[in-house]
């Protein structure tokens, strides 16, 4: 069997943020996924049996979700997904904000808060069972596609680590703890009378009114038809 088939189904990438014992963990997500729509949706979140950031979820049973914009810096990736949270501190060299007791970046398009109801075991991995309870938006990007970490990231994300372990040194232009500033999540303004997507929480802030926009019109965020849009009362 040829495995790379699988490589064509796209998801989006995250990174997660847990508490662990002594300070925070985290990873890359690529296995994230809506399954129920309502007031706190439910989310399943398949998590790789090694590594710590699962290990923290059936402590703490809480974690937060950084949805990666699709120009993220490809040592972002690497600094979270090619070495252990045993051995290293992923959100030493990150720019990031404490919330609702979790790390989060502070540079992604949204923010979620979740809490795991249930654990199932299925080989290689663990499917989390989670409570969507809060939510922020960060700033206006398409989001980074698991696709899109194959076409033009990996090389480039394994070429900068491989730098970072030799020098020691962040590379040019990456956004460091100390360099970026702190950007706590807004709280959201009353959305009553705006259009809101109820798939990834997009609110519809155009100059041209909701009701004007074409019919072939989609969620910039998640692809959504202007039809799924619903009105906040």
């Amino acid at each position: 069997m040829d495995k790379t088939a699988l490589f064509s189904l796209s998801y989006g990438l995250y990174i997660v943020g847990v508490k662990k014992a002594g300070g925070f963990g985290g990873r890359v997500l690529d296995a994230l996924a809506q399954v129920t729509d309502e007031e706190s949706p439910l989310l399943a979140a398949s998590f790789m049996k090694t590594g710590d950031a699962l290990a923290a979820l059936r402590e703490s049973k809480a974690f937060t979700v950084s949805v990666l914009p699709k120009d993220v810096h490809p040592f972002l990736l690497a600094n979270f997904g090619y070495q252990s949270g045993a051995n290293a501190d992923k959100w030493a060299h990150v720019a990031h904000t404490e919330w609702e007791g979790l790390p989060i970046l502070n540079d992604a398009i949204s923010y979620l808060y979740c809490q795991v109801e249930e654990i199932k075991e299925y080989g290689t991995h663990s499917l989390c069972l989670s409570r969507v309870v809060n939510t922020a938006l960060g700033r206006k990007a398409p989001p980074l596609l698991y696709a899109d970490y194959f076409q033009g990231l990996k090389d480039a994300a394994q070429s900068a680590f491989r730098d970072f372990q030799a020098s020691g040194t962040l590379p040019k232009g990456y956004l460091s703890a100390e360099s970026a500033p702190v950007q706590v999540p807004a709280e959201e303004a009353s959305a009553a009378g705006q259009w809101i997507c109820p798939l990834c929480g997009y609110v519809y802030d155009g100059e041209l009114p909701f009701e004007e926009l074409p019919e072939d019109w989609v969620c910039p965020l998640c692809g959504a038809p202007k039809s799924a849009f619903e009105q906040a009362s």
